[in-house]
């Protein structure tokens, strides 16, 4: 703040989401309602979030709605990079990789994940699910796995560095084609194949406020 006031330049900021631990919830908008009255403008990545931030910390007129974007071109299976997965986790050739990724929160879902993984598992004993990523949540998640007695079934990657690398040695990314998949007669695809499965049924797994506005929006539709 005090360097763009003797500089003279503006302050944005970028918000993705509001969905906090409750217990931190306030505290984040009492820093948000002091600092923000500095601010030029606010970018959020929905409308969603603009409703949330225009109730809690931020004139209205300070807001502007920026949709996430993706380079699709850079999202293509990789071979190369399935094989390096498949040998980091010791899985076989004939294993279908189902991934997902992001912090290991409440409103990202992973949980529904993991349910929608135990009622394939069974069907597909080739099938393995990752998941990618650090939180909160991570023991509880870990629990859960156990509970529904998923084995090695389900990996926790951790952090990743390399996303673009990670989604490319996928067979089936994020939700896209489970959601598909129990909805429409349990299919997966076959090993090494496209990991962005065309289909019409979106994912519902998540409560990021970008993600779901991106839903609305046909976003996910058909992404190869």
């Amino acid at each position: 703040l005090a360097a763009a006031k003797l500089t003279g330049r503006p302050i944005v900021s970028t918000l993705h989401s509001l969905n906090w631990e409750e217990k931190k919830v306030g505290f984040y908008i009492k820093i948000q309602k002091f600092l923000f009255r500095y601010f030029n403008g606010v970018v959020c990545v929905s409308e969603k979030l603009m409703r949330e931030m225009e109730e809690t910390a931020v004139q209205k007129e300070q807001l502007k709605i920026i949709d996430n974007g993706i380079d699709v071109e850079s999202y293509k299976h990789d071979k190369s990079d399935r094989l390096k997965m498949a040998e980091k986790y010791q899985l076989s050739e004939k294993a279908v990789l189902v991934g997902t990724a992001g912090r290991l929160s409440p409103e990202k879902g992973q949980d529904l994940f993991i349910k929608a993984a135990a009622r394939l598992a069974g069907e597909f004993p080739d099938a393995c699910f990752l998941i990618a990523g650090s939180g909160p949540r991570a023991a509880g998640l870990r629990r859960l796995v156990e509970e529904l007695e998923l084995g090695e079934q389900v990996k926790f990657t951790g952090l990743v560095d390399d996303m673009i690398s990670y989604y490319n040695a996928l067979d089936v990314s994020r939700g896209i084609a489970m959601s598909s998949m129990l909805m429409h007669g349990n299919t997966l695809p076959q090993s090494g194949t496209s990991n962005f499965v065309s289909t019409y049924v979106i994912p519902a797994y998540t409560q990021t406020p970008g993600i779901t506005a991106a839903m609305r929006k046909g976003a996910f539709a058909q992404l190869g």
